[in-house]
């Protein structure tokens, strides 16, 4: 019998070869990997297809084409959302474009949702970094699609406050944030549903036992009644009125459900946490291509329903941070936003600007925000001079009137 120190292994040529992932399972946070410039040029071009849709159907909604009401929603949003996104333009004497920044506070608007999402996303990142997330946790919390929104948003915020005031949550989950997300189901309902980041210890989502062997014999250690059944009797919990015992919860709750029964049970799902939780529950709150193409009844509803509610709000030790001021511009005022801000240019206060697109020019990487001018500067290749055979590429867009202003009669969520 040969001797296994003299046994080789042979690999074959074609294996390919590459160094084990040897980082520590209890990394506190794995960065993703960059995202390829092909995909940050489609994900740019997508967001200003949807851009423009909302723009159209603001429009159409300022013309009075769909009653009064909606007038008023569009006379109210439709100047600052042509304008969001910001402008990219060229400057004459130097021929260098840059792009001034604007938001315009739209909830249906992509480009506000991304620059909210990217802030709540660097406040979170920051919060982990710290380690107040000692053992993160991802959990989504699911109900029946609802005919109406608002009263699906009301009704799914109070039974997650009384789900995490069971002692059996409680005593294993030390604080989070929870966000409140919508997209339309194919049956043309509202699928109103929950995301929470939490620093929870093990919460498993079906029932079980811990048992363990003490002096030769099995010991009960824990009872686990399982996320989704104390979910399920969340949902259908009642209250007493006037004498009667209806529904707690009423757009939650279903008729005929066996809480005792696994084929009942509310959908909850709930994993370990990485980096891509903080991205999960920083994103858009709803999807506003689903929402605008669905009509301008749609719309409306949605904006009322999300009106004076806090989407994203942090519960038990993470209470009091403050995530409400994501849309205040935390950045310094600019003292000079018509100058150029490029330091080689040779007349950057003169006022001689060409616009060129909304938002930032696709395939130009931008830098870090000049503080003097607000802009950031955009190159191409590492040149940042647009020859001016290039310049009839880009559209040329006149900036639109500003609508008149009406008096409001009704605030709807900004």
């Amino acid at each position: 019998m040969s001797n296994l120190a003299d046994i080789v292994l042979e690999r074959p040529e074609a294996a390919p070869v590459g160094l084990l992932d040897t980082r520590k399972t209890s990394e506190h946070l794995r960065l993703p990997s960059p995202p390829t410039k092909e995909l940050a040029e489609a994900k740019g071009k997508k967001r200003k297809a949807e851009h423009r849709c909302v723009v159209q159907v603001l429009k159409s909604m300022a013309a009075g084409d769909h009653g009064h009401f909606a007038q008023t929603i569009g006379d109210k949003w439709v100047g600052d959302v042509a304008h969001c996104g910001g402008r990219s333009s060229v400057h004459g004497p130097c021929r260098q474009p840059s792009w001034l920044p604007q938001s315009c506070k739209f909830p249906l608007c992509p480009w506000y949702q991304a620059s909210r999402a990217r802030k709540a996303g660097e406040r979170l990142h920051a919060l982990w970094m710290q380690g107040l997330f000692s053992t993160p946790s991802m959990a989504t919390f699911t109900v029946q699609n609802v005919q109406r929104l608002g009263d699906g948003w009301y009704d799914l915020s109070r039974a997650l406050k009384a789900l995490h005031r069971r002692q059996y949550v409680k005593g294993r989950v030390r604080g989070g944030f929870r966000a409140l997300e919508t997209t339309i189901s194919k049956d043309g309902k509202w699928n109103a549903h929950s995301h929470e980041l939490l620093d929870a210890d093990y919460l498993p989502i079906y029932p079980m036992t811990d048992i363990a062997l003490r002096a030769g014999r099995w010991v009960v250690l824990n009872e686990h009644p399982g996320l989704m059944r104390l979910w399920t009797m969340e949902c259908q919990s009642t209250r007493k009125e006037n004498g009667r015992w209806i529904p707690r919860y009423p757009t939650l709750y279903r008729q005929g459900i066996n809480v005792d029964c696994p084929e009942h049970w509310y959908i909850v799902n709930i994993k370990q946490a990485d980096y891509g939780g903080i991205k999960e529950i920083a994103k858009y709150i709803a999807k506003s291509d689903a929402i605008v193409s669905g009509g301008v009844s749609r719309m409306i509803e949605y904006l009322l329903a999300r009106r004076g509610r806090r989407m994203l709000q942090g519960f038990g030790s993470m209470y009091k941070v403050n995530l409400n001021d994501l849309d205040d511009d935390e950045s310094e005022a600019p003292v000079a936003p018509s100058e150029c801000p490029f330091t080689n240019c040779p007349d950057p206060a003169a006022p001689n600007w060409q616009f060129l697109a909304y938002g930032p020019l696709d395939g130009w990487e931008k830098s870090d925000r000049d503080p003097r001018t607000g802009r950031y500067r955009l190159t191409l290749n590492g040149e940042s001079r647009i020859p001016p055979d290039l310049l009839p590429v880009y559209e040329v867009v006149t900036v639109p009137a500003e609508p008149p202003v009406r008096q409001l009669t009704m605030d709807v969520a900004r």
